[in-house]
Order: C-alpha cells, then sequence, then structure tokens
C-alpha cells in the first residue's frame, strides 16, 4: 500500500464544495489510504474575475473547506507531514481579500489534521494573512524566501508554545530580535524550541537591544546557529539553556566576544553537554585577535571538553598557524576537527595527531611533503618514517581533504601511504568525487613500488576499506 498520496485539485472547486462532491463520488467514495503517512495537495488557482466567482457566500465557502478538510482527513487518517503547493496557471492572481481568508482558512485546518507539522518555504506564503490565529501543532518553521522573513517571525511568535524547530535565512535586512520581542514589549518563550538557526548576510546596527532582565525565551535549546550579527546587547539567547545545549554554531567578532566575557557566558563547567563547537566569521567584520593565537586561546576557552571543533580560515592572521594550532594539544577531549585552508606538512600532521589522542576526524587541505631531512632519500623514506614515527593516533581513521582546493595527486598520495604507517588504523582519505579515481589508482601505483611494497599489506587496506567507504556515501 501507498505511504505517498498527492492530490491535484483547484482551488476555486474546494471553496465552491466541488471538490468535495469529487471525492465523495466513485471511485473514491469510501476510499480510504491508512498507510498513508505524507500527503501532498497541489492546488492550481485560476486567475479571478467575476465569469469564474464560485458564486457562492463567504459562509458557504467556509463550509465547504471544512467539509472538504474532514474528507481528507477520513481518507488519509494516518496522515504525519502535509505538504502545499499553490500554482496560478493564467497569471498572477487579483488581490482579494476573501480569497486570502479562505486560503488561510483552508491550510490552518489541513494543518490541524496531523499531530506534528512542518511549514517550509511554499506553505509559508500561504498562510501570511495579517488576521492568522496560531495554527495550534505547528513543530518545525523554515524559511529562506528573502521578504518573507519579518513575517515568519510573526508566524512563530504565535507559534511558540508548540515550536521544536527554527530555521531562517535571508540576504535582507531582518530584525531578529522581534523574535522574542512582542510589539507591546513582552518577551516571548520558547519552551519545547530545541533548534534555532538564523543565518543573514546583512543585519543593522539598530537590531541590537537589550532584552529583559530574566528572560528565559529558549530553556531547552539544544542546537544554535547564528551566522549573522547576534542581534542582542546581553546573553539572553543562552540564558537557561547551559545543561541542554549540545551543538553551536556562531559566527565570532569582537561586540558578541565581549558580550560573551561580559556575563560569563561559557564559565567553566556551563556547558556540560556541548559536543559541536563551529568558529565561523563575518567577512565584513575585523577579527578581535591581531593573532592566530589569541584566538586560539579564546577558543579553546569554550567549552574545552566539546569532542567535535570546527576552526575557520587561519590564513587570516599575520603569524604561522602550526604555533597557534599547538595550543590545541591540551584539549585532548577532540575526536572530530576541522580547520579550514591550513596549510599541514605531513610532518606538522604526524605531531599534531600525536598531540590528540582520541581524534579520529580530521578536515584539513591536503598535506605536503616539504621538510623531508636531507640525509633521507626518497627511497628509505618510508622505513624511515614507519621506524621514527610509528605508532602515533591509534583512533585516527580519516582525512577529509577540505573541497575544492588543489593538490598533486602523487604528493598527497605519498602522504597518505605514510600516514598508514604510522597510524595503525588510517584507512580513509576522503576527496574530490572528480578526483577520486585517478587519486585510487596513483595509491595503487605507489604501493606496488619497491619503496612501499614491504608494506603492502597493510597499506591495501586503503584501497578497500576507504574505498568501499567513500563509494557508499
Amino acid at each position: 500500500m501507498a505511504k505517498e498520496l498527492e492530490i491535484t485539485l483547484s482551488i476555486q472547486d474546494v471553496y465552491s464544495g466541488k471538490s468535495l462532491w469529487q471525492l465523495s463520488r466513485a471511485p473514491y467514495d469510501g476510499c480510504a489510504f491508512p498507510l498513508v503517512r505524507i500527503l501532498a495537495l497541489s492546488f492550481r488557482v485560476h486567475r479571478k474575475d467575476e465569469k469564474d466567482s464560485c458564486g457562492y457566500s463567504p459562509p458557504e465557502c467556509e463550509a465547504n473547506i471544512s467539509a472538504f478538510v474532514q474528507r481528507v482527513k477520513e481518507m488519509t487518517p494516518a496522515v504525519s507531514e502535509i505538504y502545499q503547493d499553490v500554482r496560478y496557471t493564467d497569471s498572477a492572481p487579483l488581490e482579494d481579500d476573501n480569497e486570502d481568508r479562505y486560503m488561510t482558512l483552508l491550510v490552518s485546518q489541513l494543518y490541524r489534521i496531523v499531530e506534528v507539522t512542518t511549514l517550509s518555504d511554499l506553505n509559508c506564503a500561504l498562510v501570511m494573512n495579517p488576521g492568522l490565529a496560531p495554527i495550534g501543532n505547528l513543530a518545525h518553521l523554515t524559511c529562506g524566501i528573502d521578504g518573507m522573513c519579518s513575517l515568519v517571525l510573526r508566524l512563530a511568535q504565535l507559534n511558540a508554545m508548540t515550536l521544536q524547530t527554527i530555521d531562517i535565512r535571508s540576504s535582507y535586512e531582518v530584525d531578529l530580535s522581534s523574535l522574542i520581542r512582542e510589539d507591546d514589549g513582552k518577551y516571548v518563550e520558547y519552551p519545547y524550541l530545541h533548534k534555532l538557526e538564523m543565518s543573514h548576510s546583512y543585519i543593522s546596527a539598530s537590531c541590537k537591544v537589550s532584552a529583559f532582565k530574566g528572560a528565559v525565551p529558549f530553556p531547552n535549546l539544544r542546537r544554535l546557529c547564528l551566522y549573522a550579527y547576534y542581534p542582542f546587547d546581553d546573553d539572553v539567547i543562552f540564558r537557561g539553556n547551559g545543561s541542554t545545549l549540545e551543538h553551536l554554531n556562531m559566527a565570532f567578532y569582537s561586540g558578541v566576544i565581549a558580550m560573551l566575557q561580559r556575563h560569563r557566558v561559557f564559565a567553566p563547567t556551563s556547558h556540560p553537554k556541548l559536543r559541536t563547537f563551529t568558529y565561523s566569521f563575518l567577512s565584513n567584520e575585523r577579527m578581535a585577535f591581531d593573532n592566530a593565537s589569541d584566538f586560539m586561546r579564546f577558543a579553546l576557552s569554550i567549552a574545552p571538553g566539546a569532542p567535535v571543533r570546527v576552526f575557520p580560515s587561519l590564513c587570516i592572521f599575520k603569524d604561522t598557524p602550526m604555533p597557534a594550532l599547538s595550543l590545541l594539544s591540551g584539549c585532548v577531549s577532540i575526536q572530530i576537527l576541522s580547520i579550514f585552508d591550513v596549510h599541514l606538512s605531513f610532518w606538522d600532521a604526524v605531531l599534531f595527531i600525536k598531540s590528540l589522542p582520541l581524534l579520529s576526524d580530521l578536515n584539513a587541505l591536503a598535506p605536503t611533503l616539504g621538510g623531508i631531512p636531507q640525509d633521507i632519500t626518497e627511497a628509505g623514506l618510508p622505513e624511515y618514517v614507519h621506524s621514527t614515527y610509528a605508532p602515533v593516533g591509534k583512533r585516527f581513521r580519516r582525512w577529509m581533504v577540505t573541497p575544492y582546493t588543489r593538490y598533486d595527486n602523487a604528493e598527497l598520495a605519498t602522504s597518505v601511504l605514510l600516514l598508514a604507517l604510522v597510524c595503525p588504523n588510517f584507512d580513509y582519505t576522503a576527496v574530490s568525487k572528480e578526483s577520486r579515481e585517478s587519486f585510487m589508482e596513483e595509491i595503487k601505483s605507489q604501493i606496488a613500488e619497491p619503496r612501499f611494497s614491504k608494506h603492502a599489506p597493510r597499506l591495501s587496506r586503503l584501497l578497500f576499506d576507504g574505498w568501499q567507504e567513500q563509494q557508499a556515501q
């Protein structure tokens, strides 16, 4: 039996009652789809003029809408997700207050069929009637349409008591503070919200307002992604969720760093469940630190026990990366680390992996082979590396080469093979799809060379375990 069902209808037929009549007659009379979990309703809207008017009074249209929704509920008793698509078949619709009201009524009633509602871009456009009441069971709200975000923030306020996730993206100016501040000055609480993601490329300084003392709008937040200017002068977003926050992705600049330090947001032991910490920068903001080492000291002071950390490019600093990265050696809990655009030599990488005993995954540029000792020949390099450094990084398994970057296949293959000689469980190198085949051929070719042949059984795992894992992704 089908688990997904798509129905295409004329919106005017829903208002007039014709759609209900169609769904109540053969072959649909008594028809039900008890296993359907996903319902997709595609509404076609014709340009409305006098000759196309359904001719029914508002009470009759509203009754027809309610009866239609009831019939849909009877046909799909187990539906858990409803998606809607509205298309104008002739041209843009004429302005009509009744049409807006009918659409709002239809959408809100349809969403009450399911226990948990997801509202995304297209559906947001359907429910933006200024007089909209809370949907009642809205759990997930997503919007990436420029110009609609302010209305979506209002919709979030109306459904604050049921929302579990909010994801808003825009390139236009948006006052994010209105997410928790109503027009009358009161603050809004989202008691069940566990994920909040907001990404905006432009937000004016006027958004920086002080929230109420004691306001705790997100008491159960587990994931926060804020790639934007922090919209408040205080720590209101972080209040009350220190014991629940697990993932944080945040843009750092002088203003937000000063706020975090002033309110001691990340005091020791304040976030015991924090697992993933991603640092990012706003491109048009000056860094708050003059060098990479100072930034790293600040970054590592924030929840030092987090096992997963993602760092941005450190090449924007004047000093060399490795002295700054050496500060990571104190964070022995790190298991997954991304350091974008940082150039590591093979020798740096070995020392780096050695200093992080729990590290399993590293996302970085392809390692280089510069700095080989002068008395070591190319043929003797594998034995020198194996005897000098092995074993290190017993938990290290994967090197994820930073996407869309240039590297020499032969040099990368040699570095990977040498790394496999010192890291006993390393068996997977992720490269771009375009260069995957040639890279694996280079690995295979070098394993057959005399300098690596002694270790062929160990190195061949790079051809099988890693290759199969790549293919499965």
